[in-house]
C-alpha cells in the first residue's frame, strides 16, 4: 500500500522509560517439531494471536511465510494500530520492527530456543512508548501494558499447545502452559535497569 509508513520507530527516538520484556513457555516437544511450529507461525501469525486483542493483516511481502522487509499491520484493540516490519527471519526466530504510528519504538523477537536442554518458545521486546500519551496509558495508568501482557501470554500458550498436537498428533486438554515473565525498566537518563 502506498501510504503505508516505511521509517523505522527505534526506541531511542521513543518517550518514557525503555522496557525490556521476556515472555517464555516450556515446549515438552522434539526440536524439529517446535521448528514445524515456528514456521506455522511465521505463515500465519493470526493463527496464534487473539483476533479480539490483535489482528495482523500482512501490507506487502509473499502471500505463504515471512521474509526480511515483509510489513504487517497490526489491527489492535483500541485507539492505535501497529505497523511493523520484519527485519531478520530463520528457522528458529524473527524478528518484528515497529514502524512510524505504532504506539510502541522499538523491535520484538518472536524464539525457538533451547536453555538447559530444554526447549521454550520465546517473545522478547526492547521498546519505549512512541509518545508521551502512549507512556501515560502504557506506564502510568497500565492499560495498554496489561492489554500486551494478556496477548503474549495468548500467543505462547497457543503456540506451546500447537506444538505438543504436531509432536502427539492430538489437541492436549487441561491447563494452558505456564507463561514466565520477565520485565525490566530502564529510566530516561538512567543507566540502571529496575525490576518494573
Amino acid at each position: 500500500m502506498n501510504d503505508f509508513p516505511d521509517k523505522k520507530q527505534k526506541a531511542s527516538e521513543g518517550s518514557g522509560p525503555l522496557y525490556h520484556r521476556k515472555y517464555r513457555v516450556a515446549l515438552p516437544v522434539s526440536c524439529e517439531n517446535a521448528l514445524f511450529t515456528m514456521a506455522l507461525l511465521q505463515a500465519n501469525i493470526n493463527e496464534f494471536s487473539p483476533q479480539a486483542l490483535a489482528r495482523f493483516e500482512k501490507q506487502s511481502g509473499t502471500d505463504d511465510g515471512m521474509a526480511p522487509g515483509d510489513c504487517y499491520q497490526i489491527y489492535i484493540s483500541g485507539p492505535w494500530n501497529g505497523p511493523v516490519k520484519v527485519s531478520e527471519v530463520n528457522e528458529a526466530s524473527f524478528v518484528l520492527h515497529t514502524l512510524e504510528g505504532h504506539m510502541e519504538a522499538g523491535e520484538i523477537k518472536f524464539a525457538v530456543e533451547e536453555i538447559d536442554t530444554q526447549l521454550y518458545f520465546t517473545i522478547e521486546s526492547l521498546a519505549r512508548s512512541k509518545d508521551g500519551l502512549v507512556d501515560l496509558l502504557y506506564d502510568k495508568i497500565p492499560v495498554a501494558k496489561l492489554a500486551q501482557t494478556t496477548m503474549w501470554i495468548s500467543v505462547c500458550q497457543t503456540f506451546a499447545k500447537a506444538a505438543q498436537r504436531v509432536e502427539k498428533g492430538f489437541a492436549e486438554r487441561g491447563l494452558n502452559p505456564k507463561v514466565e515473565i520477565a520485565t525490566e525498566k530502564k529510566n530516561e537518563g538512567s543507566p540502571v535497569w529496575e525490576a518494573a
